[in-house]
């Protein structure tokens, strides 16, 4: 949903991320595997993870809040794939908004937010007749 705001450089730092944090609770979910070819799919041509990957190194590489928090709603999303949520993907998310120097409240803010527009997504199916 967010990926085009990022450059290429930061879709594979993203693409990177998200297979360490979905590969952080020991099990990648149908769900998540899902949500991670679709997220590559979204991605510009060419744009594999990048092979050297650290959540230290977030910092010099999103300058602006637009690319903080397209990457990091995009990595929540991720996060809630598969409806769990789990502690070590949390801890991942925040060492990841520290990197970024994001205040707690407004990871806190993504998180919510994030949860809502995945219940509302869900909820669509009784238009659906699901």
């Amino acid at each position: 949903m967010f990926v085009q705001n990022l450059n290429a450089e930061q879709q594979s730092a993203l693409l990177a991320a998200s297979q360490l944090l979905i590969a952080s609770d020991g099990d990648v979910s149908e769900e998540e595997q899902v949500m991670l070819n679709t997220l590559a799919s979204q991605c510009e041509l060419g744009v594999e993870a990048a092979g050297n990957f650290e959540i230290l190194h977030l910092k010099d590489m999103f300058n602006t809040q637009t690319e903080k928090s397209s990457f990091m709603l995009e990595l929540i999303g991720m996060a809630f794939a598969d409806a769990d949520y789990h502690e070590t993907e949390q801890s991942f998310i925040f060492a990841a908004s520290e990197a970024m120097e994001l205040a707690p409240d407004m990871l806190a803010d993504m998180e919510s937010w994030v949860k809502t527009q995945l219940e509302l997504s869900n909820s669509v199916t009784k238009f659906m007749g699901e």
